[in-house]
């Protein structure tokens, strides 16, 4: 065998034993470079939704997203400074990735301003173009003025907050920082603070100045004003705590009580150092033909309280402590802010119930002045209780007539029928009997029935009286 064969035959056992040849397997590349070309902004033109890299580039543009104040068509305005922030991934088939050490990145040939690594495949360039100065230049906002609802005891943070009609900004958000009680409202003593975040009104060809606002709030100047970018910005206020002085939380009143044959007080007292006052009294109750009280009646005031002038006070919108004569009183009713009605309920008036102005032999023809009733039927006749004419003092009592003395006495009010069978709806008695039903005087004698025309004990007779006026 020649030596070239004994070569070869040395070679092929070689290759046998070491089996097949595998090629080294190749390192992934690391992307450290970008280059991105992206339209630049130009006044009236619209932002560009693509950007490019080189034919020979690794990477990809996935994403173009512009940010800065865009005029009311959605151009390009001169006076703004724009950002374009472009996100890339790795190209189709390209065995590489981004370093996630440091990457030198260029926007139309200059340093970006960020470079944000989110994963191997995918970061984000950052580059913000100078302020545009060609062609009208937008009016730059440098002054504010807001008006919120200060804070006050037992008020809940206003939610808004507004600018004068002719402002070119508008409120975005009204926010409160200062705590608050277990309901969500105010507490005297306490700072609270409000932050109102407020961007351009649509259509305005406007910015914030990026420089000084002058912000007041309530007229009050602003501890602070935020600039996030040409079309929001933030205006922070504190107001300074309320003291517990500014809530009106209590008051002493004093009114002359009723008093058969009196008339009704007008008016109620205060002290003259409080800072209420009394606006006005109503009273409720049956008074007699002349105005006055009548013996045996419950009556109520009505007192209306208000806050003396030129005093920045509010009544409390929890509690208040009405006192009354000395008594502390149940009934408070807040109207708003500035007024509340404080609600007394007299005890029946005493006293004896004043003789009647007329003679009753002027008034009935079957009434003699010696009568022992005669008195009596004069004094029922001047309240309504009874009708001029004919008395016929030895009739019988029936159950009408006695709810219907009764009725007339509290003013012949009108109420919903009674209901009752045998209470006919146009017979005159209808609506007493209806009106005594509604009071709780009578509920009938059972069978859904009231027996109108059956004659009163003085049992019965009694029994009514009190239910109408004992209670």
């Amino acid at each position: 065998m020649k030596k070239w064969q004994k070569f070869l035959a040395v070679l092929l056992c070689i290759g046998v034993l070491a089996g097949p040849m595998t090629p080294a397997a190749s390192a992934t590349t690391v992307l450290t470079i970008i280059n991105l070309t992206v339209d630049a902004p130009a006044v009236g033109q619209k932002p560009a939704a693509a950007a490019s890299v080189p034919a020979h580039a690794r990477s990809a543009v996935q994403k173009v997203e512009w940010s800065g104040r865009l005029d009311s068509s959605g151009a390009f305005m001169a006076g703004v400074s724009y950002k374009v922030t472009v996100t890339l991934g790795i190209k189709e088939g390209e065995d590489c990735r981004f370093s996630d050490k440091s990457i030198s990145a260029k926007v139309n040939g200059k340093s970006a301003d960020e470079v944000l690594w989110y994963a191997k495949d995918k970061v984000e360039v950052i580059y913000t173009f100078p302020k545009l100065t060609e062609g009208k230049t937008p009016t730059e906002l440098n002054t504010i003025r807001l008006t919120v609802d200060a804070p006050a005891s037992g008020q809940t943070p206003a939610a808004a907050a507004s600018l004068p009609s002719n402002a070119r900004s508008v409120v975005e958000k009204v926010e409160w920082s200062g705590q608050t009680d277990t309901d969500g409202t105010f507490m005297p003593q306490v700072k609270y603070k409000v932050t109102v975040t407020l961007g351009i009104k649509p259509g305005a060809d406007c910015i914030f100045s990026d420089q000084a606002i002058d912000a007041t709030v309530n007229g009050k100047e602003a501890d602070e004003v935020l600039w996030y970018a040409e079309d929001r910005v933030a205006v922070s206020y504190t107001f300074p705590a309320f003291g517990v002085g500014d809530i009106l939380t209590s008051a002493r009143i004093t009114i002359e009580g009723p008093a058969a044959g009196e008339k009704p007080a007008e008016t109620a007292h205060i002290p003259s150092t409080a800072s209420t006052c009394v606006k006005g009294v109503r009273w409720r109750g049956q008074l007699d033909s002349n105005g006055r009280f009548q013996a045996g009646t419950v009556y109520t005031a009505d007192i209306t309280l208000g806050v003396k002038s030129g005093l920045n006070r509010k009544f409390s919108a929890k509690t208040f402590d009405a006192y009354v004569n000395g008594v502390l009183m149940d009934e408070v009713t807040r109207n708003s802010d500035k007024e509340l009605v404080v609600t007394v309920e007299f005890e029946r008036t005493p006293g004896s119930a004043p003789a009647p102005s007329t003679p009753p032999a002027a008034t009935f023809t079957d009434v003699r002045a010696t009568d022992y009733f005669a008195v009596p039927v004069a004094w029922a006749a001047e309240r309504g209780m009874i009708k001029e004419g004919g008395f016929d003092p030895d009739a019988l009592c029936t159950r009408a007539m006695a709810v219907t003395f009764m009725w007339n006495y509290a003013g012949s009010p009108a109420n919903a029928p009674s209901g009752f069978t045998d209470v006919p709806a146009n017979a005159d008695y209808a609506q007493a009997v209806a009106w005594a039903v509604e009071q709780g005087v009578t509920s009938g004698v059972g069978d859904n029935r009231f027996a109108p025309d059956q004659v009163c004990s003085r049992g019965q007779i009694v029994s009514l009286l009190y239910r109408a006026f004992a209670r």
